[in-house]
């Protein structure tokens, strides 16, 4: 599983932000958990159900923000309870 956090940095953010939210329904099969900070702009993350880094990077390559509208933080977990 990899968690990953995402920071949009994209001036047409309510414009895009749609079809964001279309990518993700499009990944739902591979999400175990996402949602947004509240203590953030535009920023959330993603708890993918994945067994690669590579598998991660090309879901997150259809992404209308990726790469150079958002940052994303990979971190590779592991979820014990």
């Amino acid at each position: 599983m990899y968690l990953v956090n995402i920071r949009i940095n994209d001036n047409n953010f309510d414009s895009k932000i749609k079809m964001h939210r279309d990518w993700l329904k499009s990944i739902a099969n591979h999400l175990f958990l996402s949602g947004a900070y509240e203590d953030k702009t535009h920023s959330g993350f993603l708890i993918l159900n994945v067994d690669s880094i590579v598998r991660v990077k090309e879901l997150l390559s259809k992404d209308i923000f990726y790469p150079k509208n958002a940052d994303y933080d990979i971190n590779k977990i592991k979820i014990n309870v």
